[in-house]
């Protein structure tokens, strides 16, 4: 629930919610894989606190912010740049799986 609220934040920014039953690692690695340019881990920390953990794949390192602070963040960044949703649930867990 607390991701979900998190993510009604992100206005005019792709939010994926990786709520697989998978280990935090797999999930962490398969970001990484495809690219996510900003992981976040909410646990209870970050349900009970301000600030997040962010993990910038860029610069390869963590960074304490807000979530105002990220969006900011990724505002910057993408300003001038094309925006469209894409045609997929924002749950992992509700996505077509292939597996072959």
């Amino acid at each position: 629930d607390f991701a979900k609220k998190l993510a009604a934040k992100f206005e005019n920014i792709r939010v994926d919610i990786d709520n697989r039953v998978e280990s935090i690692g797999k999930r962490i690695r398969e970001s990484a894989v495809e690219w996510v340019p900003y992981t976040l881990v909410v646990g209870d920390k970050e349900v009970n606190g301000e600030d997040l953990m962010v993990r910038d794949r860029a610069n390869n390192e963590e960074k304490k912010m807000t979530a105002d602070q990220l969006v900011s963040l990724i505002k910057e960044k993408t300003f001038g740049k094309p925006y469209d949703t894409l045609p997929l649930p924002q749950m992992l867990s509700k996505r077509i799986s292939f597996v072959g």
